[in-house]
């Protein structure tokens, strides 16, 4: 029987196993005051991998994972991948829509959950087309046929047209070599726009500088990084647009001293109509993860536009800027 082919590579598989092999008894992770050794991670891994193939998940599947911040997570991740399956990990804070739309679009096999979070799950009409659920730890009374499966058993910056920037102006960052990803499941659009030119496009805006230290400037699309959380504004756009009495809506980020920076929804509304804050949110509740709903609203008249009528959203920053100072 050949090695599986992560053995040849520079992988965290293989990471794991080197130390597994080398320091056996060091500690991989330490969570709550347990210590887990690298080579228990890496039995345990491996243990995890054949309870994948038993259940006849096969290389190339997808495998979810809806699971809260423990080391059983790192334990599955390993075992997926060392299984030759792609990893599809789920936060737990989404909403039943948000999940359900995730599973129906990267049809896994199967999905490793924590007993925790079965509520959140069963919630999901697409967990009906998952073949295998795999229940971390003792599932609770009433589990259905989830399956248990305790894991002790088983940089340059360039210019648009590709060209290097000068220090201290800014540029998108961009990327190639063996450890980028091949591309966006399902979007072939998307993937060739983002391998225009043969490099990566990381959407990041950057500068360098007199030091050589790169600063992010902002993002290409407009993406607000709340508490280490990526919140896309069109996505939380699209579910206020729902709301009746709005009549057009621009999301944007405002920085925060605790969060680095919080979502903010300005909106026009219909003559004669109002939007509250608890209104929208009431709206929001069970549509998006509490992260992403805006903690703040702004009505107004109109929106920013340019001469295409597109919004302009570093005016509305600006204007956020000036009314918060």
């Amino acid at each position: 029987m050949s090695a599986p082919a992560w053995t040849f590579r520079n992988t965290w598989m293989t990471h794991t196993a080197t130390h597994a092999q080398m320091q056996p008894d060091n500690p991989a992770m330490r969570f709550r005051g347990e210590t887990t050794t690298w080579a228990q991670l890496s039995q345990r891994s491996l243990q995890g991998t054949g309870g994948i193939a038993e259940r006849g998940v096969t290389k190339g599947d997808r495998v979810a994972m809806l699971a809260l911040n423990h080391p059983s997570f790192v334990e599955a991740l390993l075992a997926i991948n060392s299984a030759g399956t792609i990893a599809v990990p789920i936060n737990f804070r989404l909403s039943p829509p948000e999940v359900d739309y995730i599973l129906r679009d990267s049809t896994p096999s199967a999905i490793f959950v924590d007993a925790m979070l079965l509520p959140l799950l069963r919630a999901v009409p697409a967990l009906a087309d998952v073949a295998t659920v795999i229940v971390f730890g003792a599932a609770p009374e009433g589990a259905g046929q989830e399956s248990d499966l305790d894991y002790a058993q088983f940089v340059a910056a360039h210019e648009p047209l590709m060209n290097d920037v000068a220090q201290g102006e800014v540029g998108e960052i961009v990327y190639r070599g063996p450890t980028i990803t091949k591309g966006y499941w399902n979007r072939p659009a998307e993937t060739e726009d983002a391998f225009a030119g043969g490099w990566f496009h990381s959407g990041d805006l950057v500068r360098q500088d007199e030091e050589g230290f790169v600063w992010v400037v902002d993002r290409k699309k407009d993406m607000i990084i709340s508490g280490g959380e990526n919140i896309y504004c069109a996505e939380v756009e699209n579910v206020i647009s729902e709301i009746p009495s709005v009549l057009e809506v621009a999301v944007i980020g405002r920085p925060d001293d605790k969060w680095g920076q919080v979502p903010v929804a300005y909106v026009t509304v219909h003559p004669g109509d109002e939007l509250t804050i608890d209104q929208l949110r009431s709206h929001l509740d069970g549509k998006l993860a509490t992260y992403k709903m805006p903690k703040d609203l702004v009505t107004t008249d109109a929106l920013p536009r340019n001469a295409g009528g597109k919004i302009v959203k570093s005016t509305l920053r600006t204007q956020d800027a000036d009314t918060a100072s």
